[in-house]
């Protein structure tokens, strides 16, 4: 019975550890990945967007009908409108990313300094009683009685 309740007060602790493991690790280590990966996803649009842009502005060197110049310039206009607005959101995406993985580095080294793993050591009853030991020359057991 003694052996069933230590097993279940290690259980118990090994739990709020864990608990306490990713509140520390795991949950900013999530956050900082979805904050790099969302702003990653801002530079690779804001990067095709430029692509469209400077193609716009060939065209628009190359456009002989008034109709199409001012087609062409609202298109360049709304695209680089559009353009910083996804280039701020990654500088400041990128921005939140390094304070995230500044803050996970801090957390798990706060937590690895005040936490220490729980370790379950059983009570064996043949712990002290015999030794053995193995060596090249042979192998020797020791028993301990009384």
């Amino acid at each position: 019975m003694a052996h069933n309740n230590e097993w279940q007060d290690f259980e118990n602790d090994y739990k709020a550890y864990r608990r306490k493991f990713h509140k520390s690790l795991s949950v900013p280590a999530c956050i900082t990945l979805a904050t790099a990966l969302t702003s990653g996803a801002f530079m690779l649009k804001a990067y095709d967007l430029q692509k469209l842009i400077h193609n716009d502005i060939d065209l628009y060197s190359q456009a002989t009908v008034a109709s199409q110049v001012n087609e062409i310039k609202d298109r360049v206009e709304k695209n680089n409108r559009n353009y910083n607005i996804l280039r701020t959101s990654f500088y400041v995406g990128s921005g939140v990313t390094l304070f995230m993985l500044g803050t996970t580095i801090w957390s798990y080294s706060h937590f690895k300094k005040n936490n220490q793993e729980p370790v379950f050591k059983p009570n064996r009853p043949w712990a002290d009683k015999f030794s053995m030991q193995v060596s090249p020359f042979g192998c020797r057991i020791q028993w301990k009685l009384g």
